[in-house]
């Protein structure tokens, strides 16, 4: 462990800062590399007292990240290099990469990196051939720092209005329902949704009215969950489990379906139009889940 100390120093320098500004109850293990900061407690709802702060938050221990540890299998048998990280972070990864273009347009950006111009049919998925481009495709990642070998994290882009509000919704990947058999603290989603750093890069418009191709790339804005955000999640995930033992689609976390609600269910794809109609007939769905505008609106301010 003696080539990640630094990085493993450096999270835990972020996990203490919190505590001392009493926001322990803001603690996710998306918020650091490769130490974190895991809840420790018989269920979810166990809370504990906190320094500087009279807001109760979960009990947690330090511990080594699945990811982390899951890299380590991963590099059993293979040559292990003792040169140290560059980057102690995802984070600081991706914006050494994206500073030399924050400020210019999509186009811009675009024509400078491959030479590439677009006068009429502009791609949809323009932001994402930029930032494949620029900072590397996911399974690239691994190659080109070992910090990537040893997270969890996903990067995401999405166009922002002037105003600063968001245009979409946050999607992740199609729904399992045999993932949904666990118990929320055993299962995929709330492993993910803790454990997991999302980098969500912010493309926004100039001026009211203006089309893909002209927004302005405007910064990266790491997002993590806290102790409440988890709480709404998990019912959001009761619900679909219920709906799936009951087979019956009008228990799923529509949009709405429930005050503070931050994660939805919604179809995917373009042939997504039976998206309802056919949940249960195979394991894999054409639906997935949906972070609302609001969460990202709250994650971005």
């Amino acid at each position: 462990m003696s080539k990640d100390e630094e990085t493993i120093k450096n999270d835990f320098y972020i996990i203490k800062q919190k505590v001392k500004d009493g926001r322990a109850h803001e603690l996710s293990e998306s918020d650091t590399s490769y130490l974190g900061a895991c809840t420790k407690a018989r269920t979810s709802k166990d809370r504990t007292t906190q320094p500087n702060s009279t807001i109760p938050a979960k009990p947690r221990a330090y511990s080594l990240k699945n990811s982390y540890m899951s890299g380590i299998l991963n590099s059993i048998g293979t040559t292990i290099s003792f040169d140290t990280n560059e980057f102690k972070t995802v984070e600081e990864y991706v914006l050494a990469k994206l500073r030399p273009y924050i400020g210019k347009s999509q186009l811009e950006i675009l024509e400078e990196i491959t030479g590439q111009t677009y006068k009429e049919k502009i791609p949809k998925n323009l932001n994402k051939m930029i930032t494949d481009k620029i900072i590397g495709k996911d399974d690239e990642l691994a190659e080109k720092d070992d910090l990537f070998k040893k997270t969890s994290f996903i990067i995401k882009n999405s166009p922002i209005t002037p105003k600063g509000t968001y245009r979409e919704r946050m999607s992740f990947r199609n729904l399992t329902l045999s993932e949904f058999e666990d118990t929320w603290e055993d299962s995929y989603w709330k492993l993910f949704f803790d454990e997991t750093t999302i980098l969500n890069i912010l493309w926004k418009e100039p001026k009211a009215g203006s089309k893909n191709g002209e927004r302005i790339l405007e910064g990266v804005n790491r997002i993590s969950f806290n102790d409440d955000n988890l709480d709404s999640m998990e019912m959001s995930y009761n619900m679909v489990k219920e709906a799936i033992e009951k087979e019956d689609v009008s228990l799923l976390p529509y949009p709405n379906s429930f005050e503070n609600q931050i994660l939805e269910i919604g179809p995917k794809g373009q042939k997504s139009d039976d998206a309802y109609n056919t949940f249960f007939n195979k394991d894999t769905t054409k639906t997935c889940f949906f972070l609302n505008k609001g969460i990202l609106f709250e994650k971005k301010s």
